[in-house]
């Protein structure tokens, strides 16, 4: 004869992929023989109990969720570990979770004991909705470079076949897939998914916008000051790269990367209109000139003033001391030699003392 056990199912990762009616049932032996009428199957059975985790989804005031993970198994002050896309919740070792924020907290969720990480609940999609995630562009790519687009639900344990694709609101033909690849555009564009036949909430990437240059500090610049560019720009994936340029006649003048741009000591020559870019794997966007005027430092000026004409001054006095001197020098030179020079046309009159003769000659 031949025997026989009715197929017993393998045993699963989780109590939670047994059906209803294979968690809590009977399973019996039974042989069958060569006779056609031949086969016994035992009457009692054995009484097989499947045990495990599961979670409770309720809401909460201000639109909340409040999750509450249970075992069927009698524990003793377990501790519970929560999982968020399969990633551990920090800092959550309760049976009972709280989530508020339908963006932040988005996602599938398990539960597991502590010590047991291995057998886990069934995961449940909380606040569930669409995000697009930009790919094959690490770096800031160049006007024309494609890059794709990927919809996928929030909740990891969620997967659709039909999307739908938005450019700026406008349906994209091309795209009926969860990716879609789309070029870099220089400019404000925006992307968004949705899931045909579901009311989820559309997810959207955009190329930066609302581009602003500022410069700093906003009062009169004067020469010899600093002063410092800023540039901020609204874009989602976030800003990879700020670029900052200088108008000119010719071409524009190229100054640097980043969001923050210094200049300092600075003089009249640096006056003029400075603007940034800001570049996502979207595209990039200008923002308007800022004019930077940068007058003269009338303080220094007249200080400079001051000490010229106190040195010329200085010099001038030197210069008719010097002659003076010299002028005396002369005359004391003149006045030792004994000799008295009149003019041929005028005659003298008076007495003169020859101081060497020691007399005194009359005219």
């Amino acid at each position: 004869g031949e025997s026989a056990v009715s197929p017993e199912p393998a045993l699963p990762h989780s109590d939670n992929h047994w059906s209803e009616s294979e968690r809590f049932s009977a399973y019996k032996f039974r042989f069958i023989t060569d006779d056609p009428g031949g086969k016994y199957t035992g009457r009692s059975g054995v009484s097989l109990s499947v045990t495990g985790l599961k979670i409770e989804v309720s809401d909460t005031q201000g639109g909340g969720k409040q999750l509450n993970c249970s075992s069927t198994c009698t524990l003793t002050n377990p501790t519970y570990i929560w999982y968020r896309n399969e990633q551990p919740v920090s800092e959550q070792n309760r049976a009972v979770l709280y989530l508020r924020d339908r963006t932040v907290d988005a996602g599938s969720y398990s539960c597991a004991v502590k010590g047991h990480e291995e057998i886990r609940s069934a995961a449940v999609c909380v606040f569930e909705g669409l995000q697009v995630k930009v790919e094959g562009a690490a770096a800031a790519p160049a006007e024309g470079q494609t890059v794709t687009l990927t919809c996928s639900s929030t909740c990891s344990s969620q997967s659709y076949s039909n999307y739908i694709w938005y450019r700026n609101g406008q349906p994209v033909s091309e795209c009926r897939s969860s990716s879609c690849s789309v070029a870099v555009f220089s400019g404000e564009i925006s992307y968004s998914c949705a899931v045909e036949g579901r009311d989820l909430r559309y997810a959207t990437v955009y190329s930066p916008k609302d581009t602003r240059a500022v410069i700093l500090p906003s009062r009169e610049r004067k020469e010899g000051d600093s002063v410092t560019l800023t540039c901020s720009s609204e874009a989602g994936p976030p800003v990879l790269t700020f670029n900052w340029f200088k108008q000119r006649p010719a071409a524009d003048e190229s100054l640097g990367t980043g969001q923050n741009y210094s200049i300092t000591n600075i003089s009249s020559q640096q006056s003029g209109l400075y603007y940034c870019t800001a570049l996502n794997q979207l595209g990039q966007h200008s923002s308007a000139p800022a004019r930077l005027d940068v007058f003269y430092n009338t303080a220094a000026i007249y200080a400079a003033s001051g000490v010229i004409i106190v040195l010329l001054l200085i010099f001038i006095a030197v210069i008719l001391w010097m002659r003076k001197r010299s002028a005396q020098s002369r005359s004391r030179s003149e006045g030792n030699t004994g000799e008295v020079r009149f003019n041929a046309n005028k005659k003298p009159i008076g007495h003169f003392l020859c101081i060497k003769c020691s007399f005194l000659v009359r005219l």
